[in-house]
């Protein structure tokens, strides 16, 4: 038994429904024939996990167990990005890699907190989480149809951006100690990682409270790099998928 699938869809569409979507919906792009997501649900996810770091860490840093509810936290992320990136195989097999020796450095730094193991442990965050920023950039702007998708991954990618540059400034205060002037003492490595999360994002955003400031040569290079990519991502990124969306 044959179903006539165009007439199918335009029954339905008479009758005034649609039909159900799936969890990735593909249709092609007649322009480089490339298979897109339309569903806007690749990146949705990844998006609402990032949204739990904000809403949860502040929170979860005064619990017994902070550290490792908060490591989980982080896999849990992570996990939700490989499940974003998981159709490019290349992505997906350095992430794993990456992710693995993450993994054993995070146990590490938690059963054995000593500076070198913090060190390393965040010296692979960065690198994790730096390479899945740049996977969801080259996703994003080989994007030539612009949709829901598109756009939670634009989201997404800021996110991306202000915890990574947040590890690139734990590392150099771990390297070097005594970098940044945080007004607010900090006994551990997760209080020390919330501060400058805390800076990263201020510094992106340009709001610049003032109560962190950066000493060093390499610290302050590192925040004016990231001022420069806060506007360079608004002014080029964002605006170059706005103009294609009213293109369409």
């Amino acid at each position: 038994m044959f179903i006539n699938i165009s007439k199918l869809h335009a029954t339905l569409k008479g009758l005034g429904g649609t039909p159900t979507r799936g969890w990735y919906d593909m249709s092609k792009d007649t322009r480089t024939n490339r298979q897109v997501d339309v569903s806007g649900r690749r990146f949705y996810p990844l998006m609402m996990a990032l949204f739990s770091i904000f809403v949860l860490y502040p929170f979860l840093i005064d619990v017994t167990v902070h550290d490792w509810l908060i490591h989980s936290l982080a896999a849990f992320v992570l996990l939700t990005a490989f499940f974003t990136l998981h159709r490019e195989r290349v992505y997906l097999s350095i992430s794993t890699v990456l992710a693995a020796a993450y993994i054993g450095s995070a146990v590490l730094a938690l059963t054995k907190p000593t500076t070198t193991f913090e060190a390393l442990f965040i010296a692979l965050e960065l690198a994790l989480f730096l390479f899945l920023s740049v996977a969801i950039f080259l996703d994003v702007v080989r994007a030539e149809v612009v949709h829901a998708d598109t756009l939670f991954g634009v989201v997404c990618l800021y996110f991306m951006i202000g915890i990574t540059y947040s590890n690139a400034y734990v590392l150099i205060e771990l390297l070097l100690p005594g970098s940044f002037e945080i007004t607010r003492e900090t006994r551990n490595l997760t209080e020390l990682h919330f501060e400058l999360l805390y800076f990263s994002f201020s510094t992106i955003t340009t709001t610049g409270y003032g109560d962190i400031t950066a000493l060093t040569r390499p610290a302050r290079m590192l925040g004016m790099l990231q001022s420069v990519t806060g506007v360079f991502y608004l002014a080029v990124l964002v605006s170059r998928l706005v103009a294609k969306l009213t293109q369409r």
